[in-house]
């Protein structure tokens, strides 16, 4: 079963942030850390000796790998904890009550994620050697992705699809962009994203690609037929395997001549979407 990106690691705590231990007091918000590649280490307090290594060793890596970006975590920000980070030259969060680590199922600190578009892709939990760290980033970095970002810049084929009503289209068959939605009735940031993507239907074709679609229930699908776009049913996953689409909601666009022009996975804002299109 294809997971509801509001089931994947970081996208699970939207619209939560992160107080930032700079000396502004901005917020991060949890949005960035879904967005390129992150090793982010949790720790609790630098008097800790091994949370202080963590810090330490995270401050050496950065500058080997300057295409990624680095974090440090934690439930409490104390002036020993910005000074540790400060000397590493790292950026500095507070989790506050550990929500995200709590959703990201951290039990021990100090623990070291490396995380790419939102998804954990390798973990270290204490103890671990410095070489591990080491190893875990370049993976990371050296790995190249294997989602629909990959197919940037691409020409593909899409074929014919089913709509909700039943009739067939052929959704190479067009003159104009295509911005494609990845849906699944169990996602509520789906849900969500609907009157975003009707605002967006006068200045561009947008298709929404139904997964699961026998999960919905006859009202659910009546309000799909009410937002007016094109609903597409892609039980068959010819669209979700060809396009890569790892979680929902996912948005692709593609051209008039079939070329992947930009993906999003995971929530898309109005104006952002309007950027794009």
């Amino acid at each position: 079963m294809i997971r509801c990106i509001l089931t994947l690691t970081i996208a699970s705590v939207l619209g939560m942030t992160l107080c930032l231990s700079a000396a502004a007091d901005e917020a991060v918000d949890v949005e960035k850390l879904k967005e390129g590649q992150w090793t982010v280490a949790f720790v609790v307090l630098p008097e800790v000796p091994e949370c202080k290594l963590a810090i330490e060793w995270l401050g050496e890596l950065q500058h080997s790998f300057p295409e990624m970006q680095f974090l440090v975590l934690s439930p409490w920000l104390t002036d020993d904890l910005r000074d540790a980070a400060a000397r590493a030259e790292l950026p500095v969060a507070r989790d506050e009550e550990s929500q995200l680590g709590k959703i990201l199922g951290i039990d021990d600190v100090p623990t070291i994620l490396t995380l790419r578009e939102g998804r954990v892709a390798d973990r270290l939990v204490w103890p671990f050697p410095q070489e591990a760290v080491r190893e875990a980033v370049e993976k990371l970095a050296f790995t190249p992705d294997d989602g629909p970002t990959a197919l940037l810049d691409e020409g593909i084929s899409l074929g014919k699809a089913t709509t909700l009503e039943g009739e067939e289209v052929d959704l190479d068959n067009t003159e104009h962009p295509v911005l494609l939605s990845f849906f699944q009735p169990m996602c509520p940031a789906c849900w969500r994203a609907l009157p975003t993507l009707v605002e967006l239907k006068d200045d561009i074709e947008v298709v929404l690609v139904v997964l699961e679609a026998g999960a919905m229930t006859d009202s659910e699908q009546a309000e799909l037929q009410e937002t007016g776009l094109t609903v597409v049913l892609d039980d068959a996953r010819q669209l979700l395997e060809a396009l890569r689409v790892r979680s929902t909601p996912t948005y692709i666009l593609r051209d008039e001549t079939g070329t992947i022009r930009w993906v999003k996975e995971g929530v898309a804002e109005l104006e952002e979407l309007r950027d794009q299109t």
